[in-house]
C-alpha cells in the first residue's frame, strides 16, 4: 500500500487522528506531506508490518504525545528518506516495542529530560544507518536525542548523524546516558564522545552508615 497526497489534520480529539492497522507481512509505502495542529497523537500505528517513510514532510506543531506512535512489540518502523519534524514538545517518534530504523531523511524534535526524539521503549531498538536525527533543544539538559527503555539496543553506523545525547533506561527514566560531540557526515570519524554515565552495576539496598 502507497500513501501518496497531501493530508492536514486539525481535529482536537483526544483519539488518534490517523490509525493505521498494518498486518504482519504488509508495507505500508508513505510518500505523502502531513501536517497536523492536533491534541491527540496524529498517526497511531498497529499491527505487526512494516511502515516505510520515502519521502515528504511530516510536520506536527503541537503538544500531542508524539507525531507516530506505535502499539504493538512487532510492527517496524523505517525512515528512508523525507524529514519528520515536530516544533512544539519532546517526542516525534514512540514505539512501544517497536524497532526502529533510520536510514535517511531528517527526525527533529525538541528532547526533553526523560524523553527522546526518538523513544523506544520494551525492548525495542533503533539503528541509525545513514539520515539525521536531531534534538533542536536549546537547554544541554534537555537536549536528548534518542532514549532507550526495557533492554532495547541502539546503533549508529554508516554515514548516520546524531545531534544530542542517547539515554539508556531500565523501565521509564534513565540509567545510562552518552555525552557526545558530533561531527559532519563527511568526518564521520570526528564524533566524539565525551562521557559515558550509567547506574552502578550493584545497587545498595539500604542506605551505609556515614
Amino acid at each position: 500500500m502507497t500513501v501518496t497526497g497531501n493530508i492536514t489534520i486539525t481535529a482536537a480529539s483526544s483519539s488518534p487522528n490517523l490509525a493505521l492497522m498494518i498486518p504482519a507481512g504488509f508495507i505500508v509505502e508513505w510518500n505523502a506531506n502531513l501536517t497536523a495542529n492536533a491534541s491527540a497523537t496524529p498517526m497511531n500505528l498497529t499491527g505487526g508490518g512494516d511502515f516505510v517513510v520515502e519521502s515528504g514532510n511530516l510536520t506536527l506543531t503541537t503538544g500531542a504525545i508524539s507525531l507516530i506512535f506505535t502499539n504493538g512489540p512487532t510492527i517496524t518502523i523505517t525512515v528512508n528518506g523525507g524529514t519528520l519534524e515536530r516544533t512544539i514538545g519532546a517526542r516525534t517518534i514512540i514505539g512501544s516495542g517497536a524497532d526502529v530504523y533510520i536510514n535517511g531523511g531528517v527526525v527533529r524534535g525538541l528532547g526533553e529530560a526523560n524523553d527522546g526524539v526518538i523513544d523506544v521503549v520494551s525492548g525495542g531498538n533503533v539503528t541509525i544507518t545513514n539520515g539525521l536525527v536531531e534534538s533542536l533543544s536549546a537547554t544541554p539538559a534537555n537536549r536528548n536525542a534518542v532514549q532507550v527503555h526495557g533492554g532495547g539496543n541502539f546503533t549508529l553506523s554508516g554515514n548516520g548523524t546524531l545531534i544530542g545525547s542517547i539515554l539508556g533506561g531500565t523501565v521509564k527514566g534513565a540509567d545510562t546516558a552518552i555525552v557526545i560531540v558530533p561531527s559532519h557526515t563527511n568526518n564521520s570519524f570526528g564524533t566524539q564522545i565525551k562521557e559515558i554515565i550509567c547506574v552502578p552495576r550493584e545497587r545498595c539496598q539500604k542506605p551505609q552508615p556515614l
